[in-house]
């Protein structure tokens, strides 16, 4: 019933953070192991909510995944959910605005101790200039995690915008 379009953009970007959040936790019973969170399941539903939360045409905007499997503690899925949330819906929001089609692309590798998630577009682009510079509530809030898993971000714009997240981590023993 909201008619004012800034206010329920800002409603819809509350729902998408509570959903993922709220994702892990029905992760974590469901599998009813109350400490890590599998990777692929995860993410490929957070993806495809995120889709169906900005009614995305799949004829139009197209994703392709590629991610593996890995068990992650819940301590790192929260803030990797959230970075995730933000930046692909900066690229449903922004990547394609004046364009028919186009592809978000989320890769999710795991290299020994590392985690490597590269979430890009083909759309128009945006510099890491622009991105750095960014005080949006949502850029806040991705620096702030990316910080707090003592990450790196690489942002790189050609032919879209390709952000990579470079993470040390440590998975359960076997």
């Amino acid at each position: 019933y909201i008619s004012d379009k800034i206010a329920l953009e800002a409603i819809n970007e509350g729902k998408n953070r509570v959903s993922s959040m709220a994702l892990i936790h029905q992760n974590l019973y469901t599998e009813k192991n109350l400490t890590e969170i599998e990777t692929k399941r995860y993410f490929e539903e957070l993806l495809d909510q995120l889709f169906d939360s900005y009614n995305i045409d799949s004829e139009s905007i197209s994703l392709q995944k590629d991610i593996d499997s890995v068990l992650l503690d819940v301590d790192m899925m929260i803030p990797l959910g959230l970075i995730t949330n933000e930046l692909i819906s900066n690229a449903l929001k922004h990547a394609f605005i004046n364009r028919k089609t186009g592809t978000v692309f989320f890769k999710l590798k795991k290299m020994e101790e590392k985690l490597l998630i590269t979430i890009s577009d083909n759309g128009s682009g945006m510099s890491a200039k622009q991105f750095l510079e960014s005080d949006s509530f949502g850029n806040k809030l991705i620096h702030a995690f990316v910080q707090k898993l003592k990450g790196s971000m690489d942002i790189e714009s050609n032919n879209g915008t390709q952000i990579t997240l470079n993470l040390n981590i440590k998975t359960p023993a076997a």
